[in-house]
């Protein structure tokens, strides 16, 4: 049995491989994230963390470990210094990241006049991690210049509910997605495959909710 599913899953490989050359031809482009260091090299677009490295949700899959090489800045007047060292050392943009509340929510509310200097004042490119966001904190983030959104995107209720601690549903994803659509942020989906303890529960619906 294991050995015709092997076989099984070579040719799916081969399929895709031939099909993604077709596609896109035999390059691949790799990016380096800021807060990521290979060899001597690094990214040139850091994150930033407005929460250290505390995260209240503390999600199964991540417990807060993701912020840990970011750089901190846990109030408004830091962050700014720290954006302008950011742009002082040639980079590119920045990722403004932070923990979660047990809403899901990142608290960017209180962030938004800070932002905008930070845009005006430096010129950089800005993502963030959304969290769980509604359609008057989207059309704000827009308004301070936020260029691009970096949101999970969860199919599975459980999957909410037994990974990230949520019990708000599906619907809140989709909400976010929608707020930010209409807001006009440029959205970067993170579908993460087999986050339910290495199980597929949600995936191709969150890939059809991204549709």
């Amino acid at each position: 049995m294991s050995e015709q599913l092997d076989k099984e899953f070579e040719s799916l490989l081969e399929e895709s491989r031939a099909l993604s050359w077709k596609e896109f031809g035999r390059s691949i482009t790799m990016y380096l994230p800021g807060m990521i260091r290979c060899g001597s090299e690094t990214g040139l677009y850091p994150a930033v963390s407005i929460s250290g490295g505390k995260c209240l949700l503390n999600c199964d899959h991540c417990m807060g470990k993701v912020l840990e090489p970011m750089i901190e800045a846990k109030d408004e007047e830091t962050l700014l210094d720290v954006c302008r060292r950011i742009k002082e050392r040639n980079n590119i943009g920045v990722l403004l990241s932070g923990g979660s509340g047990l809403d899901g929510k990142v608290g960017w509310d209180r962030y938004t006049d800070i932002i905008r200097r930070i845009k005006d004042e430096t010129g950089l490119h800005i993502s963030i991690h959304t969290g769980i966001l509604d359609k008057d904190t989207a059309y704000s983030l827009k308004s301070a210049g936020v260029d691009q959104a970096l949101t999970d995107v969860i199919g599975s209720d459980d999957t909410l509910r037994e990974v990230y601690h949520l019990d708000c549903g599906v619907k809140k994803i989709d909400e976010t997605l929608n707020a930010l659509c209409e807001a006009g942020i440029t959205i970067v989906p993170h579908i993460v495959a087999g986050i339910h303890y290495g199980e597929f529960r949600g995936e191709y619906n969150a890939i059809e909710i991204v549709k």
